[in-house]
């Protein structure tokens, strides 16, 4: 990782699994060496789709939560 941002997508890509590697969530990706050993990403925060997927996932909660207040809003 090599700067704040990609400290940042690390984090949130945390919050869902990896369909790409299978990493589960919490666990960081892995890619595959010569000899077949799997091992932590070391130059990416995660892989690209995973970053992709916890964001749009973020978007849907908000997105939610905003829906849940301005229904709660309109009840009162």
């Amino acid at each position: 990782m090599r700067d704040f941002q990609d400290l940042i997508d690390h984090d949130a890509a945390l919050t869902v699994s990896c369909r790409y590697c299978g990493a589960a969530e919490g666990k960081p990706c892995t890619t595959l060496d010569r000899n077949g050993d799997r091992h932590p990403l070391t130059h990416l925060a995660a892989h690209p789709k995973r970053i992709q997927r916890a964001a749009r996932i973020a978007r849907l909660q908000q997105f939610d939560a905003e829906r849940a207040a301005a229904r709660a809003e309109a009840r009162q």
